[in-house]
């Protein structure tokens, strides 16, 4: 029962144009990101939650700043969300190099019908880093723009 819930509500989420929907359950993402880090929780996993709080945060801010959801081609892509985010927070700038270099490792750690490889502790920790500068950065945005 509880998984069709969360699927509905997954489903519900993927089609909302309230950017306070999607910051909530970027929060709920990043929540667990850090509980996963301090659970000892493997690399992948910690990668994963943190790469989809840094997704919904993005999308959170393009949503506010646009009043719809992004272009479909580009709705995992965390480059592309950053360089839309740029132009209503430009600070987000200086993330995008790092942005960008967690993508290679998301679809492994989401999908598990792709070729599942290990992703090590430094890049889990990096992604730790970008997902709290970037939950820095836009929770002031989201603040000022309330």
């Amino acid at each position: 029962m509880r998984e069709s819930l969360d699927m509905a509500r997954k489903k519900k989420m993927d089609h909302s144009t309230d950017p306070q929907d999607w910051w909530q359950r970027a929060m709920e993402d990043l929540e667990t990101a850090r509980w996963r880090s301090q659970n000892t929780y493997s690399p992948e996993a910690v990668t994963e939650s943190a790469y989809a709080a840094c997704e919904k945060m993005l999308k959170a801010v393009v949503i506010k700043n646009t009043g719809h959801l992004p272009n479909k081609m580009q709705t995992h892509s965390l480059n592309a969300l950053a360089d839309e985010v740029a132009c209503y927070v430009p600070s987000v700038r200086d993330l995008c190099c790092r942005l960008s270099d967690m993508e290679p490792h998301f679809e492994p750690s989401r999908y598990e019908c792709t070729q599942a490889y290990a992703i090590s502790e430094p890049v889990r920790d990096d992604a730790l880093s970008v997902m709290e500068k970037l939950h820095r950065l836009l929770e002031v945005h989201f603040r000022l723009e309330d």
